[in-house]
């Protein structure tokens, strides 16, 4: 149940990741044909070469093309969400947005926690605790045993003195010597008991190991949450300077193309930072056994 929700979970976040590549795309080609808007009127009034209309009508019909991949990636994502949810492919998907959860939980704490909550761990246990029992009961059966049952039974028999009648058995075994049966029996439950503690405690190595894994990627996503959100303003301020040049003949077309190219990427790069900063914390929950 825990693997099937966080299967949930990162479908849901693909297909927001999806719709957020696709406004890139979409940002990209408006800023291409705003910009090719600018080197048409450029060129007519002979400012520019033919190469530059040339150029960014190229770098526009690439934009483009990208944008139709992203639209595919979005439906084929949204699909593979209504996939999971038992639910025809082409109905319509409304996804909230998710942020990044804020609050950090210390490692050791998390780990403590995963190896209570962990049901894997729990399973073991259970398994161990019964073959323990198991090998107590089959010793048990070399010392003394004594049963004892009663009943009462009822026959409608009008010829019968005694319509209700009640009975009790006592009994007792005790098998003195059987040759070590019981004892081989019971060693050999209790190396299995044994085989399974040292399965459980390998299991809580690697459940540690997934705790740690998965905080450390909530750290380092949040961090580059942080780095990417500058660099989009950076870039941003970037591309208003070079086509600032640009319009006034200080710079080249490819310098503008490079700049724009930088913006795509700073914006690509934090909507990557964002979801998988959403995805690590998810991945951590499971890790956990809270999801």
């Amino acid at each position: 149940m825990q693997n099937l929700k966080l299967r949930v979970a990162d479908a849901y976040v693909n297909g927001l990741r999806a719709g957020r590549m696709l406004k890139v795309a979409e940002s990209h080609v408006e800023s291409l044909s705003a910009h090719a808007r600018d080197v048409g009127n450029l060129h007519e009034q002979g400012m520019v070469a033919r190469s530059d209309l040339l150029s960014v009508r190229v770098a526009l019909a690439d934009a483009r093309q990208k944008a139709l991949q992203a639209a595919n990636a979005l439906d084929l994502a949204r699909a593979a969400y209504n996939r999971l949810l038992g639910r025809p492919l082409d109905q319509a998907v409304s996804l909230d947005e998710l942020a990044p959860d804020a609050g950090r939980v210390p490692l050791a704490r998390l780990t403590e926690r995963a190896l209570v909550q962990r049901s894997e761990l729990a399973a073991l246990a259970g398994q161990i605790e019964a073959l323990r029992h198991q090998a107590a009961a089959v010793r048990g059966e070399n010392r003394p045993q004594i049963a004892l049952s009663g009943g009462y039974g009822y026959q409608q028999n009008r010829y019968q003195v005694h319509e209700g009648q009640w009975m009790v058995t006592l009994g007792a075994r005790w098998n003195v010597f059987d040759g070590g049966v019981a004892g081989h029996r019971a060693g050999a439950v209790e190396r299995q008991a044994a085989a399974l503690t040292e399965q459980r405690e390998e299991l809580a190595s690697v459940v540690a190991l997934q705790v740690r894994q998965t905080w450390l990627d909530v750290e380092e996503t949040g961090k580059r949450i942080e780095v990417t959100r500058s660099a989009i303003d950076q870039a941003e301020e970037n591309l208003r300077v070079v086509r600032d040049r640009y319009a006034n003949g200080l710079s080249t077309h490819t310098e503008v193309l490079d700049a724009e190219t930088l913006r795509v990427n700073s914006e690509a790069n934090h909507a990557a930072a964002h979801y998988d900063a959403a995805l690590a914390g998810l991945r951590l929950k499971r890790a956990v056994g809270d999801l």
